[in-house]
């Protein structure tokens, strides 16, 4: 406006904002005549504090069984981060829940294991009231086991990808307890192996 023109150019996740009067023609070629430097990065939108767990080598975010995610005005950007309720190399059979009212995370689980993860009583209980997780939620994740009682219970929120009752790679489930609030629309499928519950 008033004589000048606004080319944007994209620099990365930056925006380059360049500066022109029309009363001075460049040559083909020449490089622009005005710029401003590149914006600092842009600060994380969600920051995220939790209780109950640990963050391990800046990788992962493993709980001790009892797991609260909140999200927060300043404390760390966890977007790119996997949070476990409980991780084990063993049989899981001890109650984890895992409650998430806000903040960010990459993908989360009640509980994962390389072996079983069952109780007579419910074992995993995931409940999400707000918050985003960018890719998948698990109730529970096994590799090799069986996976019995476990529950998501989902009223707010948003999952970017699928969210997963339970997941054994070999080992049966059974038990599994998906709940909406009635916000959301619920479809569940099982694969050709039974081996995942999926909604």
């Amino acid at each position: 406006k008033d004589g000048q023109h606004q080319t944007v150019v994209g620099v990365g996740t930056q925006v380059l904002l360049i500066l022109q009067n029309k009363d001075e023609e460049e040559e083909e070629g020449t490089e622009p005549t005005e710029t401003t430097e590149p914006a600092e990065p842009a600060e994380p939108d969600v920051y995220t504090t939790w209780e109950g767990a640990t963050l391990v080598n800046n990788d992962v975010l493993i709980g001790e069984g009892n797991v609260k995610l909140q999200e927060a005005t300043t404390g760390q950007d966890i977007s790119i981060i996997d949070v476990y309720g409980r991780d084990s190399s063993s049989d899981i059979n001890s109650t984890t829940s895992v409650e998430m009212s806000g903040g960010k995370v990459h993908s989360l689980y009640g509980a994962r294991s390389t072996k079983s993860i069952k109780g007579t009583d419910t074992v995993t209980a995931v409940t999400m009231s707000g918050g985003i997780v960018r890719m998948d939620l698990y109730g529970a994740r096994s590799t090799s086991g069986e996976i019995s009682n476990a529950t998501v219970t989902m009223s707010g929120g948003a999952v970017g990808k699928c969210l997963y009752g339970a997941g054994s790679t070999s080992g049966k489930i059974s038990n599994i307890s998906v709940a909406f609030s009635a916000m959301f629309s619920l479809v569940r499928s099982f694969n050709k192996s039974n081996k995942f519950f999926v909604v």
